[in-house]
């Protein structure tokens, strides 16, 4: 029998066993590659995010920073003589500082949200005049005089329950009594993808969207925010993010709550102060062309008629809910109303979320403020009046008050707040807090300064 010979590796051609055709094998290829790419993008990680830091740089796009936060912590804890702090970063104001350890006799609410909750445009980098947090700083000092209270304003302007839901994991570990989230106003925008918000982490991957897709310029940018066309993605995300809080809150102990927003149904683009956002109106539509005539003839009934059979929807709706108005039909109008700011919401919370809000914190036995049904029970028809908001969504001075008001009573209601003998006290007039807080009509910044009579008598209506 033949024995078969074996094979002198020795005598075989120099490096026949790891190459094939003079290459390396794929998997080495590959390492050759990937190895060089990770030392570049690691260096490319680590200067981009020192030139961030020191604000040479800024990778993030406006539209983004509505969803996506800043790589920078909301809270930041930093020690001064011996003692432990945290400061609260968020942008559009002084940052606000607090003991990193809660003393007993003091109560710790966080307001977050966007610029509703930020108290736009009060609160700005120059100080605060006139937000929620403020207001219901100055009545809970005035109503317990035996407790100490740190009402810290968490919010920011331009960003949506996504990037709040990002804030609220952060909030939820300063010890605080209660985190009153006020949110809504400027949903619209969603990931495209899970993987756009681990991405979006990443400086590079913001640096690289940046350059390659440039942003739109400030004439075409919209001031309102995008609305994504599958609206029940708008409303899944929503709730998602909700729900998101919720849990991230029990997980830690803390108690959460949530507020309905007062929203300005009668809103159209075009009215003073803020009257530089208008929306194009189809002027070419027959049905709403004939409607607006018979509406300057008198004829609103008519004109309902006209402008039902418009299919531009949102203007439809908007047009006939001015004609019930009108006629003083005005739950019909509130109706008709709701549905025009359900298609056309122009940064403003729509009425469904402030429904879920209500549900949710109703099956879940959560603190609710109900801001909506507040400023509602303020006007005689039963429809938010224009006069308490500056614009779309924000509120003016007074307005901020009679909303801090509703969120202390409700504070009063829940128990939330440990009470000393006969506290709380009487609550106290707008004109008593005022006084009392130095503040004044001229410490406000103009143009959005508001008649401090008008205030007196909106404040004075009972509960």
């Amino acid at each position: 029998m033949f024995k078969r010979r074996r094979r002198d590796r020795s005598q075989s051609p120099i490096g026949e066993s790891r190459f094939r055709n003079g290459r390396l094998p794929r998997r080495k290829r590959l390492l050759f590659v990937l190895i060089p790419l990770s030392v570049v993008l690691l260096f490319a990680t680590v200067v981009l995010r020192e030139l961030e830091k020191f604000s040479l740089i800024n990778t993030a796009g406006e539209e983004e920073l509505v969803i996506y936060p800043p790589d920078t912590p909301l809270l930041q804890h930093v020690s001064e003589n011996g003692v432990d702090y945290i400061e609260v970063t968020a942008n559009g104001r002084p940052p606000a500082r607090f003991a990193a350890r809660k003393p007993s006799d003091t109560t710790r609410i966080m307001v977050t949200g966007e610029s509703f909750a930020l108290g736009m445009p009060y609160a700005t980098e120059a100080g605060d005049t006139g937000s929620i947090a403020k207001w219901m700083q100055a009545i809970l000092a005035w109503e317990y005089p035996s407790r100490r209270f740190e009402i810290i304003n968490a919010a920011t302007h331009a960003q949506n329950s996504y990037r709040i839901r990002i804030a609220v994991d952060e909030l939820v570990t300063a010890d605080p009594d209660l985190v009153l989230v006020l949110m809504g106003n400027n949903e619209g925008m969603v990931p495209k993808t899970p993987f756009n918000e681990p991405l979006h982490r990443w400086v590079v991957y913001r640096a690289l969207k940046k350059t390659l897709f440039a942003p739109p310029s400030p004439e075409e940018r919209s001031y309102y925010t995008p609305q994504d066309r599958d609206t029940r993605k708008i409303a899944t995300g929503f709730r998602r993010n909700v729900e998101r809080m919720i849990s991230s809150a029990h997980r830690a102990h803390v108690r959460i709550g949530f507020g309905t927003l007062p929203i300005n149904l009668t809103y159209r683009g075009d009215q003073p102060p803020l009257n530089k956002m208008p929306i194009p109106y189809p002027s070419d539509d027959p049905f709403l062309r004939e409607g607006d005539r018979l509406v300057r003839n008198g004829r609103p009934d008519a004109a309902i008629k006209s402008y039902a059979l418009s299919p531009h929807q949102a203007f439809a709706a908007r047009n006939i809910a001015a004609c019930l108005f009108n006629l003083q039909r005005y739950p019909e109008a509130k109706s008709f109303y709701e549905v025009y700011t359900e298609l056309m919401p122009l940064n403003r919370i729509r009425p469904s979320f402030n429904r879920y809000l209500r549900a949710v914190c109703d099956w879940r036995k959560l603190f609710l403020v109900d801001l909506e049904q507040e400023a509602e029970r303020l006007s005689p028809t039963g429809i938010a009046d224009p006069v308490l908001f500056l614009d779309y969504c924000h509120l003016n001075w007074c307005g901020y008050f009679l909303m801090a008001r509703a969120v202390v009573r409700a504070l009063n209601r829940s128990g939330i707040i440990p009470r000393g003998a006969g506290e709380p006290l009487s609550e106290p007039t707008l004109r008593q807090v005022i006084e009392r807080a130095g503040w004044n009509e001229e410490s406000l910044p103009p143009p959005f300064r508001f008649p401090l009579p008008v205030c007196l008598d909106a404040a004075a209506k009972p509960s």
